[in-house]
């Protein structure tokens, strides 16, 4: 993907989010609310780590699963409408400073604890297929 796909993809992957989330069913939200606290979390983690590109040289990009607000997370301790909400603010965030970002900084690069170098432009081609499965479960689960 080019840096004007993934931003497409993102920028699309959040509208999707939001159309799904507004038209699921009440009585479904139950199932669906582990999806949006995972998309949540793992957004707020690449986020992190994009912005730790554009700011550091070569941060080191901390694992997902070694994050104490993902192994703690209480998906309780939200409402269904702050979860959601949360995720769409920082995706607005994140897509306006990557609209600004030169396109030689798409190189500029971070080390992830297990995977090695990574560019900012693979976090953010990682964050976007990331999200793909998790808005089929929500498709499914918003399926008359």
């Amino acid at each position: 993907m080019t840096s004007e796909e993934v931003l497409r993809r993102l920028g699309r992957n959040g509208e999707e989010l939001q159309d799904l989330t507004d038209r699921l069913p009440e009585g479904r939200r139950p199932s669906a609310l582990p999806v949006v606290v995972h998309m949540e979390l793992a957004s707020l983690i690449y986020n992190e780590r994009a912005f730790s590109i554009l700011s550091s040289a070569n941060p080191t990009l901390r694992s997902f699963y070694r994050d104490p607000r993902v192994t703690g997370a209480d998906p309780s301790a939200r409402t269904w409408r702050e979860w959601v909400d949360s995720y769409l603010r920082s995706r607005r965030e994140l897509l306006e400073v990557l609209r600004r970002v030169p396109l030689p900084d798409w190189e500029r690069f971070g080390t992830h604890e297990r995977h090695g170098r990574m560019t900012l432009h693979e976090v953010l081609c990682k964050l976007a297929e990331h999200e793909a499965p998790h808005l089929d479960q929500l498709r499914g689960l918003a399926a008359p």
